[in-house]
C-alpha cells in the first residue's frame, strides 16, 4: 500500500496561485505518494497549466479528474477518497493558495508510520496576506498552533484512509464546515487523536473572497448557515456582529 493520496482541488480564481502551489508540490518527497488535481469546470482555462505541469514531471505519480458540472469543495474529496484512495494509508488536502514547507509531506507520514495511536497529523502554521511565496516565507501576519477542539485542526491536516472508511464521508449539504464537522464526528467517536509538529510548515493564505467570507442570495453567511446545519437552531441568545467585508 503507498503512503499519501494528496487531493488539490481547484475553483474559479485558483489561477492566480496555481503556478507556486506546483512549484511547492514539486518539492515535496513524493516517491510514494500521489497528487490527484481535481478540477471544477475548468475555470480560467487552469487545465493548461495542470497539463503542462504534467507533462514536466513524468516520473510522479500524478492524476487529473474534470469535472463539468459543478461540484463542492466536499463532493470533489469524496469522490477522489471513495474513487482512488484504497490504495493509499493516508489522506490529505492541498489547498492551492496554501503553501506547505519542502519537508511537510515526509514529515506528518513519517509521524503516522511512527506512532500508530495517532489518527491526524498537522503542524503549526504561519499566516499570510501575501500569497505566492517562496521559502523562507515573510510577510508573517499571524500564527497558529492547533488546539482541537479549540480550534482548527489547520489547513491540511493528514489522516488515516480507515477514519474515511469507518465514519463515513464529508457532509456535502455544508457550504464551509465540511471538514470542522467531520473533525467533530470523529472526536465524538473517540477517535481524534492527533499529533502537532512542533514546527511552522504551512504556510495560510488569509484573503478576503474566501469561502468563510462569502454570502448567499438572501446576504446571509454561509459559515452561520453551515453551523445551524451541524449544531441546529441556536439556542438563548445569539449576539450577531455585522461584518463590513
Amino acid at each position: 500500500m503507498r503512503d499519501a493520496l494528496i487531493l488539490v482541488t481547484l475553483h474559479e480564481g485558483d489561477i492566480r496561485y496555481i503556478d507556486a502551489k506546483l512549484r511547492n508540490l514539486a518539492k515535496q518527497d513524493l516517491r510514494n505518494s500521489h497528487i490527484i488535481f481535481l478540477n471544477n469546470l475548468d475555470h480560467d482555462k487552469i487545465s493548461v497549466k495542470i497539463n503542462e505541469f504534467i507533462a514536466a514531471h513524468r516520473t510522479l505519480s500524478l492524476g487529473y479528474v474534470i469535472f463539468t458540472s459543478p461540484t463542492t469543495l466536499d463532493e470533489t474529496w469524496n469522490y477522489a477518497i471513495e474513487t482512488y484512495g484504497e490504495d493509499y494509508k493516508y489522506i490529505i488536502n492541498s489547498n492551492p493558495d496554501d503553501l506547505w514547507h519542502k519537508d511537510y509531506l515526509a514529515k506528518c507520514i513519517e509521524t503516522l508510520n511512527t506512532y500508530p495511536e495517532i489518527n491526524i497529523v498537522t503542524s503549526k502554521y504561519y499566516i499570510t496576506d501575501n500569497p505566492n511565496q517562496e521559502e523562507p516565507w515573510k510577510n508573517i501576519i499571524g500564527e497558529i498552533t492547533p488546539l482541537y477542539p479549540l480550534g482548527t485542526l489547520g489547513p491540511s491536516p493528514m489522516s488515516r484512509r480507515g477514519l474515511f472508511d469507518t465514519y463515513g464521508p464529508y457532509r456535502t449539504d455544508l457550504t464551509v464546515a465540511g471538514d470542522a464537522e467531520l473533525w467533530e464526528r470523529w472526536r465524538k467517536a473517540g477517535v481524534c487523536q492527533y499529533k502537532v509538529i512542533d514546527q511552522h510548515m504551512i504556510l495560510y493564505l488569509t484573503r478576503g473572497d474566501s469561502l468563510e467570507r462569502r454570502r448567499n442570495q438572501k446576504g446571509e453567511l454561509y459559515t452561520d448557515i453551515d453551523s445551524t446545519l451541524i449544531n441546529g437552531p441556536p439556542r438563548g441568545k445569539v449576539i450577531r456582529i455585522t461584518r463590513t467585508k
